[in-house]
């Protein structure tokens, strides 16, 4: 994201004319003064309470600190706080389901370590597939992702199970196409780095829900049953399995034995401004919020009498 912003400042300093921070190309610019990072520009600070991940323009994902703000070559990541209800991620140990057992380590993950899972038919004939149940809310839309890797399969139907409903959608992890969308669902895939993408589905528990699934099912084409004889080695690469309840999904949340929240990133410029001209260059998710305006900037002097936004109409 780069945001730019053209203002008048007053302050005991002097401090005044344009303040500019390119995200993606590491340049923070405050009057005629050039700074190394922007939490050192006059008047910025930046918060969160723990650590979290982002993902840069070669679809690497990085690993962030606990306060450390997500700078990549993609610009810099700020999002709401959000919990990854999926529990052992990356290992894919203790899930439920008629699948063969996973391989943990088996190659590199999006992440440039060797933490891939392989997710595997079982030698029976048996519905091929791993999930994982926790605990939801009725009523409330969630939203499962999973970071997937061809191997002997290509396609895969990531679904989900609210005690009622169970849908989802079709993914080939060898092109990158969608195929059957089941109804009531919101599917998309994106490619990230070496071979890998991530799929996400998102649908709306019923009204009586007490708990919603991300189940990934091993199929062998576009539409196709997952329940069939496997040869108990077939299979796909799998990794950073997430389960929120968004509409849209966010930053991957790595989890082991419970669910892990990430924090709320919270950017902040504090300056006394005149007639500010705010400029914001973003992207936002092809699907997400339909109400309550959601924002991607606000300038403000910490009340709603002053205040200059930006949001989502």
């Amino acid at each position: 994201m780069k945001i730019s912003i053209s203002k008048s400042l007053t302050s005991n300093k002097g401090v005044g004319g344009y303040l500019s921070d390119d995200f993606m190309l590491s340049r923070y610019r405050l009057g005629g003064g050039q700074y190394t990072s922007f939490l050192s520009i006059p008047g910025t600070a930046f918060t969160r309470a723990t650590t979290a991940t982002a993902t840069n323009q070669a679809g690497v994902v990085s690993a962030f600190g606990s306060g450390v703000p997500r700078v990549t070559t993609a610009g810099l990541t700020v999002e709401s706080a959000a919990t990854n209800l999926a529990i052992q991620s990356q290992t894919f140990s203790g899930w439920a389901g008629l699948a063969a057992a996973p391989v943990a380590n088996a190659t590199i993950a999006p992440d440039g370590t060797a933490t891939g899972a392989k997710l595997r038919q079982a030698a029976a004939n048996v519905y091929q597939s791993l999930f994982v149940q926790p605990a939801a809310t009725a009523s409330t839309a969630y939203t499962r992702t999973v970071y997937l890797k061809a191997a002997e399969l290509s396609w895969v139907y990531l679904q989900q199970y609210d005690g009622i409903n169970n849908k989802g959608a079709y993914f080939n992890v060898s092109t990158g196409a969608i195929g059957t969308i089941d109804a009531g669902v919101t599917a998309s895939i994106t490619a990230v780095s070496n071979g890998w993408y991530r799929c996400s589905v998102t649908f709306t528990t019923q009204a009586a829900a007490t708990y919603e699934r991300i189940q990934i099912a091993l199929v062998t084409a576009n539409g196709a049953s997952p329940s069939y004889l496997g040869d108990g080695t077939s299979g796909v690469y799998a990794w950073g399995a997430q389960l929120e309840a968004n509409t849209v999904a966010t930053s991957y949340i790595p989890t082991t034995t419970v669910a892990a929240t990430r924090n709320a990133d919270a950017l902040v410029s504090t300056d006394s401004v005149i007639s500010p001209t705010i400029v914001a260059e973003f992207t936002v998710p092809t699907s997400g919020p339909t109400t309550g305006y959601p924002r991607v900037f606000s300038w403000n002097d910490g009340t709603s009498n002053n205040n200059v936004e930006i949001y989502l109409d």
